[in-house]
């Protein structure tokens, strides 16, 4: 049990300090995934040598202008990023076109409607999601621009993380998540196109 609980801090405390940094990174393992994307079956990903079990949801499409991100992983997926859907993007644009720059008066409801995504993916899927995150970063510091990406995959639920002795189960993993976070959701990603945000809005 002690070692369960040291264990259970020591993942606390990375989650909290690369949620403060606004990232999640650090890991650069192998990754491999097991399982037929199937709604109701399991989906194994190896994360670095941590074993990470998910249950498939069902079917994912969606488009989101993505904020940040990173592909590192953090024991339980394989990389994350950060964004708004489009939907939510073309309700609150109509308010506060804007919405997107730090000093927008419709920055806070912004903030409120974002997700954070964890990311489960091959290696290539996971080289086009780092080179969105980048793009997105440089369009946003060099023109105040955001970049949009349409994502395919399958929607997944948390399991269980082990590795030896080791588990953590995703009732454990929840509780270790403030109670202020952003809406977290895990994806098992299988395609993604990046373009220009006023393409989509």
């Amino acid at each position: 049990m002690g070692k369960l609980v040291l264990a259970l801090l020591l993942v606390a405390c990375a989650y909290g300090a690369a949620r403060h940094f606004g990232y999640l990174g650090g890991r650069t393992g192998d990754i491999r995934i097991e399982g037929a994307p199937e709604r109701g079956k399991a989906l194994v990903a190896d994360v670095d040598g941590y074993k990470v079990t998910y249950t498939v949801n069902g079917p994912a499409q969606e488009t989101y202008m993505v904020f940040g991100g990173d592909v590192g992983g953090n024991s339980f997926a394989h990389g994350s990023f950060s964004g708004m859907e489009l939907a939510a993007i073309r309700r609150i644009a109509k308010r506060y076109p804007d919405f997107h720059r730090c000093d927008s008066p419709g920055a806070p409801e912004a903030k409120r409607l974002a997700e954070h995504v964890l990311v489960v993916a091959d290696r290539a899927t996971m080289g086009k999601l780092q080179a969105a995150v980048k793009d997105a970063g440089s369009r946003e510091r060099a023109r105040g621009e955001r970049l949009c990406a349409s994502m395919q995959g399958q929607w997944l639920t948390l399991e269980q993380m082990e590795k030896g002795e080791l588990v953590v189960t995703a009732e454990q993993y929840n509780r270790m998540i403030p109670a202020q976070a952003t809406k977290q959701y895990f994806l098992y990603l299988q395609s993604l196109d990046a373009r220009d945000c006023k393409d989509s809005i």
